[in-house]
């Protein structure tokens, strides 16, 4: 082909694509106006959760996040139900760091879909924590961060996770020195009671802060004195291993004494203890907690645990006297001016001493039948039904009593019982029944109780108003009230009273529900120690929980999950 032919075919082919080029070239005003055609899309209705919500995802999309959580909010607030707006919400959150917004949004998610992939990683990081938070309350610092440790991250909880971890670490850090001081003196006073007083003044001194820390430093005051007035002896001591058996041994002083695992009320119970059992003391009241002082003992199967220290005594021969103190007696304990009215002698077993005159007061012990009480107030105060007398006990405790449990003349052994002094009892046939603070529908309710409860019958008259037969009783705590007498029958072999289900709440901020599930209303926020009695053993599984029905003071009904119950 000729090259002339060649070169003209070049160029036609060259202006083709030219003019193909020119064709396809974009105009500077549409160019320009296009950002502005795409952003110009119709409002939403705002009464309209879905178009609302179709509505964010353009601005998302657009790259206007700040405006789009805005849609996306006003579609929930629409429609509270609206999941996919939600799941908007916690990840434009969670992507800005908005931490507590996240924690709202995904415990939305939750509520509406717990199964929901999402928030599967969210859901164990929260099961976690608050497991973890629970076993701190016992002090358990080391397995809660453990737990923590295992928490999943990137969820709206991490701050709060690393925040707990820290306080935790901080406390066993600072408590590292505290618990080698507490066991060093454990240790000591063990070597204290066997004789060996030297050692265990050289075993304090190797204590973190012996030269500043008052306990240690009287411990070995004491120690260093029993040591001189040995060394001074002409005659040595009769027999060095006789005293410190007997400073070492103490004896359980009544029947079914919990050995807790801490020294709280609401601490699992390691063995119950019977009446005369020996233990060996390792820390004679060594904390004080819910009203008691408690001693740390070792029982003889090993067994090392935390006894009320009231409960304890040196021989089995210091049991409460029976008869009358000599005349002289009363007058031991008495505070120079300070008034007595008396001597009163205990009628019942484990009555309640308090420190105030309220069924509310702090719990000081509790006293059995026969126990000698010098009465400290001319006149009762009235509250909570009951009239209080102020009192002293044997070992100088001051505490409340209420007054009919007093009586002039000390119980005796030999004394046949009559009939009154054996009261009746019955037991509750129904479940929920109502006791109320006068024989009539309309008074007010004292308690609610269920079958098996016993009450002990009261000699009032029966009384019958508003078309029912009335029944005075008594509770075991000592409130009296009325009850309609057909729910009442005989008491089987069976029944327990309320007292065997009382059970205590573990944690501050402890959320007492109506019915079981996160979600139903709140009736109390408890505090720690607070005690409840146990409905039923049968639990409950709710919202990841599971669930306990329990009774409140008040008598109200309530539900709580079942790591915040301990005995």
């Amino acid at each position: 082909m000729p090259k002339s032919r060649l070169s003209l075919m070049a160029t036609l082919l060259t202006l083709q694509f030219l003019v193909a080029c020119a064709a396809t070239e974009p105009k500077e005003t549409p160019e320009s106006a296009a950002p502005q055609q795409q952003a110009e899309v119709a409002l939403p209705s705002p009464d309209d959760a879905d178009a609302l919500y179709s509505y964010a995802v353009t601005l998302e999309e657009q790259g206007k996040d700040q405006e789009a959580m805005g849609y996306y909010l006003q579609a929930t607030q629409v429609n509270p139900e609206h999941i996919k707006s939600h799941i908007a919400l916690a990840q434009l959150y969670t992507k800005y760091s908005r931490k507590d917004e996240a924690k709202i949004a995904f415990e939305n998610i939750l509520r509406l879909d717990r199964s929901h992939p999402f928030v599967a990683q969210y859901k164990e990081a929260r099961l976690k924590y608050y497991s973890a938070r629970n076993i701190a309350q016992n002090e358990e610092y080391e397995k809660a961060l453990k737990l923590l440790g295992e928490a999943p991250r990137n969820t709206p909880l991490d701050a709060e996770i690393e925040a707990e971890e820290a306080k935790w670490r901080e406390i066993l850090q600072a408590g590292n020195a505290s618990q080698k001081n507490q066991n060093l003196l454990e240790q000591a006073s063990l070597l204290a009671y066997q004789g060996k007083y030297q050692e265990a003044i050289d075993l304090l001194k190797t204590a973190p802060d012996a030269d500043s820390n008052a306990d240690i430093q009287e411990k070995m005051r004491q120690w260093q004195q029993a040591l001189a007035s040995r060394g001074s002896a002409e005659t040595p001591a009769a027999q060095p291993s006789a005293a410190p058996a007997a400073q070492n041994t103490r004896y359980v002083m009544s029947d079914n004494v919990n050995l807790r695992q801490s020294p709280y009320l609401y601490a699992e119970s390691l063995a119950s203890l019977k009446n005369g059992a020996a233990v060996e003391l390792l820390l004679d009241k060594g904390y004080e907690a819910d009203g008691y002082q408690w001693s740390k003992v070792r029982t003889r199967d090993g067994k090392v645990g935390w006894v009320a220290a009231n409960l304890l005594r040196q021989s089995l021969d210091a049991s409460a006297p029976k008869v009358s103190p000599p005349p002289s007696r009363p007058e031991q304990n008495t505070s120079a001016g300070e008034q007595t009215y008396g001597t009163r002698y205990v009628k019942g077993s484990g009555i309640n001493v308090r420190r105030s005159p309220s069924l509310s007061g702090t719990l000081v012990t509790r006293v059995n039948a026969g126990s000698p009480v010098i009465v400290l107030s001319e006149r009762n105060l009235a509250a909570d039904g009951y009239n209080w007398t102020k009192v002293r006990l044997g070992d100088g405790q001051v505490g409340w009593m209420a007054a009919d449990f007093l009586q002039g003349e000390p119980a005796t052994g030999n004394s046949k019982p009559t009939a009154a002094a054996q009261p009746r009892q019955a037991q509750i046939t129904a479940t929920d029944v109502n006791l109320r603070s006068a024989p009539s529908v309309s008074a007010s309710v004292v308690v609610m109780l269920s079958r098996p409860t016993k009450v002990t019958l009261l000699p009032d008259a029966e009384v019958t108003r508003d078309n029912y037969t009335w029944q005075h009783v008594q509770l075991s705590d000592g409130r009296k009230a009325w009850i309609v007498k057909k729910f009442l029958g005989p008491v089987s072999s069976g029944a327990s009273s309320t007292e065997t289900q009382r059970r205590y709440i573990r944690g501050d901020n402890v959320n007492i529900r109506k019915d079981p599930g996160t979600s139903a209303a709140i009736l109390l926020t408890a505090t720690e120690g607070t005690a409840v009695t146990l409905m039923s053993s049968q639990t409950v599984d709710k919202d990841g929980y599971k669930w306990y029905k329990i009774r409140l003071s008040d008598g109200r009904l309530g539900w709580v999950a079942s790591g915040f119950l301990g005995q």
